[in-house]
């Protein structure tokens, strides 16, 4: 008896769609730009003996080549690239109609510069002509196979498998998560069993249950085990109330689902801000690369050791990397003591330490961690791994604050400033919450302009 192919994973779906749009949009953006420059040739190609000429002028060439790629990026920027097997034709048709207005903004801005028409209706119709061919010649293929996908999830044809995760509650599936094709549970088990399933790649998403009136922190420490495999966790609350806590949902089935692995951030608002990181970032470590170079050398001849600090925190999705600090205490401060917070007056920290920690100072080359992609500009303040885990014991959503790359500045370190102890710690925790909550453009350049007055007045400790 013949089968028919087995049916393609979540995952390889979306590496296949997202290649698929990436190329397409590539060819879709290469047509629509022809036909405005043939349109463009019949408004104001003057000096031209022909369309041909006119095409294959060098100026014409350039744009052709360019604008694709200007597009392409505008579409990363917009999230579409994401999770393209998350969007609907209506989000598809909006997301493409933003992206047109945006590049037919930046082509007015070129025109400002140096190709004004004499008459500003011509103009005004090349300007409507570019974004109508952006919107339509783009978004019919995207429909297409946006459609071609939605008729496989109904076919069974892609399935998203899922391992169920219950702690302290009945683990039979309720039969609308598989009413429309989108979840498949291929496992049921402890959080330990669907992470080693994870990394053996035999699942493409976690399913975590939620008894009614089960309290969210219960669910915490196996959250905490699932992030490091960086796939989606989502919440099946069952009866429990909707919370007010920003985790974006996803709807897989006949009810919405937070992912508690990704935050409140849209993909758009995550991909602006990882370019806002990157362009500070880059700025700010030229700008400050010689004082930091003068202040290593203070380091090193004030006091023996190194004069770079490699600390071991715990980052996005709770993966350990190492942040990038100058040491401001004597070297191997914590060899016989083990990891222990500083506190005024703690007779580990130099004398040039000191002064370095009151203007932070000594944060500067965590520029470099943001360049890495280790940290954000502003985030949830990282920790060692040691009191990450004592901070998870005493508060358990502080395992919410790795949905997000932790910040060489945060919410927590303008309002409460540093902790010197667990219960401090736990203190500042909800400023660090509340951030993940109202996360974005205005509240970091809050953030920023706070730090940069508590770094001016000299109040780091």
């Amino acid at each position: 008896m013949s089968h028919g192919p087995s049916p393609l994973s979540h995952s390889a779906a979306t590496r296949r769609l997202r290649c698929s749009s990436v190329a397409i949009d590539w060819l879709s953006v290469s047509v629509a730009w022809l036909i405005f420059d043939v349109v463009r040739y019949h408004i104001v190609g003057t000096g031209f003996d022909s369309a041909g000429a006119f095409l294959c002028s060098p100026k014409v060439l350039a744009s052709q080549m360019l604008f694709p790629p200007v597009m392409l990026a505008l579409y990363w920027l917009s999230g579409y690239y994401a999770a393209p097997l998350s969007c609907s034709r209506i989000s598809t048709l909006i997301s493409t109609a933003t992206t047109a207005f945006a590049g037919t903004m930046l082509v007015l801005m070129a025109m400002l510069l140096n190709d004004l028409t004499p008459r500003l209706a011509d103009d005004y119709l090349l300007l409507g002509s570019l974004f109508g061919l952006l919107l339509t010649v783009v978004y019919i293929p995207r429909f297409i196979l946006l459609t071609r996908v939605i008729r496989r999830f109904r076919r069974g044809q892609i399935i998203c498998r899922t391992a169920e995760v219950a702690v302290g509650c009945p683990t039979n599936l309720p039969h609308h998560c598989q009413s429309k094709g989108r979840m498949t549970i291929v496992m049921t088990g402890s959080a330990e069993e669907a992470l080693k399933a994870a990394e053996a790649g035999q699942i493409d998403c976690f399913l975590l249950r939620q008894a009614t009136g089960q309290p969210l922190e219960e669910l915490m420490p196996a959250v905490a085990t699932l992030l490091p495999a960086g796939m989606p966790i989502y919440l099946d609350r069952g009866h429990t109330p909707l919370t007010s806590r920003r985790s974006r949902h996803v709807d897989l089935g006949a009810r919405p689902y937070p992912d508690l692995s990704r935050g409140g951030l849209t993909p758009s608002a995550r991909n602006f801000k990882r370019v806002g990181d990157v362009v500070a970032g880059t700025a700010a470590a030229v700008v400050t690369a010689p004082l930091v170079l003068l202040l290593a050398v203070a380091v090193k001849l004030t006091s023996p050791g190194p004069a770079f600090y490699l600390q071991r925190r715990v980052g996005l999705h709770r993966r350990p990397f190492y942040m990038i600090k100058l040491r401001t205490m004597v070297d191997g401060a914590e060899d016989r003591s083990g990891p222990a917070l500083s506190a005024d007056g703690d007779p580990r920290v130099t004398p040039l330490g000191r002064l370095l920690r009151k203007y932070r100072l000594d944060e500067l080359p965590q520029f470099i961690n943001v360049l890495r992609g280790d940290m954000s500009i502003v985030g949830p303040r990282p920790e060692r791994p040691f009191f990450a885990e004592c901070l998870a014991r005493v508060a358990p959503l502080y395992t919410l604050v790795h949905q997000m790359r932790p910040g060489i500045t945060s919410l927590g370190m303008v309002r409460y400033g540093y902790a010197s102890s667990i219960d401090e710690m736990v203190e500042r925790l909800p400023f660090d919450l509340l951030y993940l909550e109202n996360a974005g453009f205005i509240i970091d350049m809050k953030i920023i302009f706070h730090t940069i007055h508590t770094v001016a007045a000299g109040k780091g400790l």
